[in-house]
């Protein structure tokens, strides 16, 4: 029996004197339109014209003879006239609310706010001597800057200026405390009684 392309065959249970037939039921495309696209047929939607998903392959070289039409310069003549500047390579002004995110780290003890942060160093070829000492002197000072900033605190990067910003070069300092101060001399004065 031959077969209609529009024609979709399905298998159907019946009872179990016969245990199946085929029952012929007609394809959307055939109902609406009496016959199935081929391949071939482009559909035009406005300035756009796609071919169907069937006749697209798997080949990536270009095709053989003339390349094809600028669709995109067609349709940007028959599109009317926006008026939107961004269209024209501007850029309309915007206006964005930075926002604090809710990200959090632990203390950082040994960064270099004005070098990691926002790229400022006193001089490019001294600065890794300036890290060294930084890191070297920061050693001591731990027991300090741990009863500042607790080992589990979580530290938000409010307070210090938004990536990409032109930030003025300033000193940090830690904060006077005085009970950080007292942690300091008694872990000097436990490391020098320690050591004989």
């Amino acid at each position: 029996m031959a077969s209609n392309p529009t024609e979709t065959k399905i298998l159907t249970a019946k009872p179990p004197n016969d245990i199946r037939s085929e029952e012929i039921i007609p394809t959307p495309a055939a109902e609406v339109a009496g016959t199935q696209a081929k391949p071939t047929d482009v559909t035009t939607l406005g300035c756009f014209s796609a071919k169907p998903l069937n006749s697209v392959g798997i080949e990536i070289g270009l095709p053989a003879g003339d390349l094809p039409a600028n669709i995109a310069a067609q349709c940007a003549a028959e599109l009317p006239f926006a008026g939107d500047t961004r269209l024209e390579c501007g850029w309309n002004v915007f206006e964005f609310h930075w926002s604090a995110t809710c990200l959090c780290h632990r203390p950082l003890y040994f960064e270099e706010v004005n070098a990691e942060r926002y790229g400022y160093t006193p001089s490019l070829v001294l600065q890794p001597l300036i890290s060294a000492g930084h890191f070297f002197l920061t050693i001591p000072a731990l027991p300090y800057k741990m009863v500042v900033e607790r080992p589990c605190d979580c530290i938000y990067t409010l307070g210090h200026y938004q990536p990409g910003s032109c930030a003025p070069r300033r000193w940090n300092r830690l904060p006077l405390r005085a009970g950080a101060a007292l942690v300091e001399v008694g872990a000097i004065a436990g490391l020098i009684l320690l050591i004989p």
